[in-house]
């Protein structure tokens, strides 16, 4: 959640165009530092799996107000718990001596920040004050964010099961970003 709501206006009561409002959007979403390597392993996955359930939360909010594109939203919803329940798996892997977490990949505590922000842009949601251009624009840069983060990386290990997950990640994350710029194309 940012700290500054976007201006209705333009000053002289004109409506801001929709564009600047979904620039302004897309500004505050926050870009997630791979650089850090603070958190435990625990920590990490943790965050990772409180995004996924996030982003899953905005998307069934997102269907609930966008009734002509409720498949799409609700697919993309499901597909992220089972992101959170994968993630789990991979963890689970880890512990058992199949593999390790590059902590120096990803840092939790960029990946709690990307959390609470989007469980931010859950309340909009439900709030009802977001057009669905800009909801398309948020889904677009959520699923940037998530392959150019390399979330899915994180997991170090050669076992077929642990790259299938990853791989499965990543090639879901690239299907929803594709469909997501797909959709922006179509309502414009």
């Amino acid at each position: 959640m940012t700290d500054s709501k976007p201006a209705d206006t333009h000053g002289e009561g004109r409506p801001a165009r929709r564009s600047e409002h979904r620039q302004r959007l897309l500004v505050s979403i926050p870009i997630v530092s791979t650089t850090d390597t603070n958190g435990s392993e625990e920590r990490i996955v943790e965050a990772l799996v409180r995004r996924e359930h996030a982003v899953s939360r905005l998307y069934r909010l997102y269907a609930e107000r966008f009734g002509g594109y409720r498949a799409f939203w609700l697919e993309l919803a499901g597909e992220g718990v089972s992101h959170a329940k994968w993630l789990l798996r991979l963890y689970e892997r880890t512990r058992d001596g199949s593999g390790c977490i590059d902590r120096g990949r990803l840092a939790a505590e960029p990946i709690e920040r990307s959390a609470v922000h989007v469980e931010g842009l859950c309340e909009q949601a439900a709030a009802g004050a977001v057009p669905l251009p800009d909801a398309l624009a948020v889904a677009v840069r959520l699923e940037r964010e998530t392959l150019e983060c390399g979330y899915a990386e994180v997991f170090n290990s050669r076992v077929p099961e642990i790259l299938q997950v990853q791989y499965c990640l990543t090639y879901s994350a690239r299907k929803h970003l594709e469909r997501a710029e797909a959709l922006v194309a179509e309502v414009g």
